[in-house]
C-alpha cells in the first residue's frame, strides 16, 4: 500500500509537471507560426494528454480486458466534461471561440451519438472500428487544413510588417516531447498506485474503470487546462476537453475495436453510455446560450459528474 501511495504522489508530480512543459511548448509554437491556441489545443495537445488513454486501450485490449478499455474511455469522456470543464469554469469563466460551435463541437456530437448507435448491438466489433478511425483521419486532415491556412495568414501578415514572434523549434519542439514523456509515465505511475490501492480496498475492474483509471488518465487533460486557465489561455482548455474526446471516441476506442471485439458491460450499455450521451448534449444549450461557460455552469457541471461516479459505485460497489 506504501509503494503505491507513493506512486500516486509521484505520477501527480510528474504530471503537473508534464502539463506545463506541453502547454508552454504548444503555445509558442501556436504563436510564432500564427495557428490559434484552440488548433494547436485540438490536436497536439488533444493527442498527448490522450496518450495515456491509448496505451491503457493497447495493454488492455492485448489482456482481453473489455471493461476497463469501455469504462476508461466513457469515464475519460464524463471526466474531460463534468470534472475538467466544470472545475477550469469555476476556476475562471471560458469564453468558447465562435469556431468551436460550428465545427469541432458538432463533431464531438456526432461521434458520440455514433458510439449509441454502435453500442446498441451489445459490442463493438472491427468494422465499427474502422469506421472510427476513418473519422479520426478525416477530422486530424480538417484541423491540419485550418492550421495551415492560419499560418498561411500569418505568413501575409509578417510581409504586412507586422511583429510575430520568433519560433524556436528545438527549444518548443522539445518542451512537448517531454510535457509528453511527462503526461506518459506520470499517468501510467498513478493509475498503478491507484489501481491497486482499489483492488486492495475491493472495488471492480469496472468501477476502477469507469472512475479511478479514467480520473487518473484525464489527470493530463485536469493539469494542462488548469494550468492554461490560469494563464488566460482558454482557447487551449476548450480545444484540449473538446479534442481529447473526440480522439478518446474516434481513435481510442476505436483502437481497441480493432484488436478485439469489446463486449459492453449490461450497466454501461444500459446506464454509463446514456449518461455520457446525455452529458455530451447538455453542453450544447450551456455554450450555444452565451458562447461561454461561467462558475454557475462550471459548478452544474462538477455537480453531474459526482452524481454520475456515485451511480458507478452504487450499481457496482464491489468486485
Amino acid at each position: 500500500m506504501l509503494i503505491a501511495l507513493l506512486q500516486v504522489v509521484v505520477g501527480t508530480t510528474i504530471l503537473v509537471g508534464g502539463a506545463y512543459a506541453l502547454v508552454t511548448g504548444a503555445s509558442n509554437i501556436a504563436k510564432a507560426l500564427g495557428i490559434s491556441e484552440l488548433v494547436i489545443g485540438l490536436t497536439i495537445v488533444a493527442i498527448g494528454t490522450s496518450a495515456p488513454e491509448l496505451a491503457i486501450t493497447v495493454v488492455s485490449a492485448l489482456d482481453n480486458k473489455p471493461e476497463l478499455i469501455i469504462g476508461n474511455v466513457v469515464g475519460s469522456n464524463i471526466a474531460n466534461i463534468g470534472l475538467i470543464l466544470g472545475f477550469s469554469a469555476v476556476v475562471a469563466s471560458i469564453n468558447v471561440p465562435r469556431a468551436i460551435l460550428y465545427r469541432e463541437f458538432a463533431w464531438l456530437l456526432g461521434a458520440t451519438a455514433l458510439i449509441g448507435v454502435f453500442a446498441i448491438g451489445g459490442e463493438f466489433t472491427l468494422p465499427e472500428g474502422l469506421i472510427l478511425l476513418v473519422g479520426v483521419v478525416v477530422f486530424s486532415y480538417m484541423s491540419y487544413r485550418v492550421a495551415v491556412q492560419q499560418h498561411d495568414d500569418a505568413v501575409d501578415a509578417r510581409m504586412d510588417g507586422k511583429e510575430m514572434p520568433s519560433l524556436n523549434l528545438v527549444r518548443d519542439g522539445g518542451l512537448i516531447l517531454l510535457g509528453g514523456l511527462g503526461l506518459a509515465f506520470g499517468s501510467n505511475w498513478l493509475v498503478t498506485g491507484a489501481t491497486e490501492i482499489a483492488l486492495e480496498i475491493g472495488i471492480s475492474e469496472y468501477v476502477i474503470g469507469l472512475t479511478l483509471v479514467a480520473v487518473g488518465t484525464s489527470l493530463p487533460e485536469l493539469s494542462t487546462s488548469i494550468v492554461a486557465s490560469t494563464r488566460g489561455e482558454g482557447d487551449l482548455v476548450v480545444g484540449n476537453i473538446i479534442g481529447s474526446n473526440i480522439y478518446n471516441l474516434l481513435l481510442i476506442l476505436a483502437t481497441g475495436m480493432v484488436i478485439t471485439t469489446l463486449e459492453i458491460p449490461e450497466v454501461v450499455l444500459e446506464v454509463q453510455i446514456p449518461l455520457m450521451i446525455g452529458l455530451t448534449f447538455a453542453l450544447f444549450p450551456i455554450i450555444y446560450s452565451g458562447r461561454r461557460v461561467g462558475r454557475v455552469e462550471g459548478s452544474a457541471l462538477l455537480a453531474a459528474y459526482i452524481v454520475i461516479t456515485g451511480i458507478a459505485f452504487a450499481l457496482n460497489p464491489g468486485g
